[in-house]
């Protein structure tokens, strides 16, 4: 992507979050802390920065600091740090906003004092939120994961004989993605899921509710649960997987080209369900 693709796209970001950025202002002006006490502020912002999937995010730099590390696929190594002050002042908030603070902060030294963002780190923490953001979706790319044909022949017979012939389905296409993913495309391997919750499989394979149960449930939801009846299962085809890879059962014959024509390449599966 050239320079100006880039900036447009960054634009094109930033014009997305900006709701959020507006959000994120209000609240943290509304709920202030003092220097060396920016405890849910740090939160905030350390929270964020993970669930926007960054290499790294580190907590309690000299006290409530937060950094957080996103590495591009670009080569070279220059590096830039982006940088904002999240601590508020001991004075009354005067502004009028709806959303002013009203925060008093009785056991600082000195105090009480009121505390308000007259200094605008909110504003700038708000847009490093956004600038972390823009700058972290789609930027770093992770492939789909694809279950290749070869694999899935190869791994049917392990997986019908571990849960049943009748309840091994194929699962509809998705945009899904997973950081296994990378492991698979370079070494090959298969994504399976393991039902765990109280479902059945309708005439097509899909998995439904069953009646009076608790419903189906995404993972990364607070309502998730699982049924520990059903971990004796995945220990089961974990083990029969690595087993049957091992004694050559489950390999699959990927023809690679080379100077003398082709050969077959036995690759480990993840072997993850």
């Amino acid at each position: 992507m050239g320079s100006e693709a880039m900036h447009e796209e960054l634009d094109a970001r930033a014009a997305g979050v900006a709701e959020r950025v507006v959000a994120w202002r209000h609240h943290l002006h509304r709920y202030p802390e003092l220097s060396n006490r920016e405890v849910n502020t740090a939160r905030l912002v350390a929270d964020h920065l993970r669930a926007l999937g960054l290499d790294e995010v580190r907590t309690g730099i000299a006290g409530h600091g937060v950094v957080g590390v996103l590495r591009g696929g670009a080569a070279g190594e220059r590096v830039v740090a982006l940088r904002a002050d999240t601590d508020a002042l001991p004075v009354r908030d005067l502004c009028g906003a709806d959303f002013a603070s009203e925060v008093v902060d009785a056991d600082y030294p000195g105090g009480p004092f009121p505390v308000s963002h007259a200094c605008g780190h909110d504003c700038h923490t708000a847009m490093l939120l956004g600038a972390a953001t823009a700058a972290a979706e789609y930027l770093q790319p992770v492939p789909p994961v694809h279950n290749s044909g070869p694999w899935v022949a190869a791994g049917l017979p392990t997986f019908r004989r571990v849960a049943g012939e009748g309840r091994v389905v194929e699962t509809g296409g998705t945009l899904g993605y997973d950081d296994v993913s990378e492991f698979i495309r370079r070494f090959g391997g298969l994504y399976v899921t393991l039902g765990v919750q109280d479902a059945a499989l309708d005439a097509s394979g899909r998995p439904v509710p069953v009646e009076g149960g608790r419903g189906l449930v995404t993972n990364h939801n607070p309502g998730f649960y699982a049924d520990d009846s059903v971990l004796v299962t995945g220990v089961r085809l974990h083990a029969h997987v690595a087993y049957d890879h091992l004694r050559g059962a489950l390999v699959t014959r990927e023809e690679t080209p080379d100077a003398g024509g082709t050969l077959p390449v036995r690759r480990p599966p993840s072997g993850r369900p």
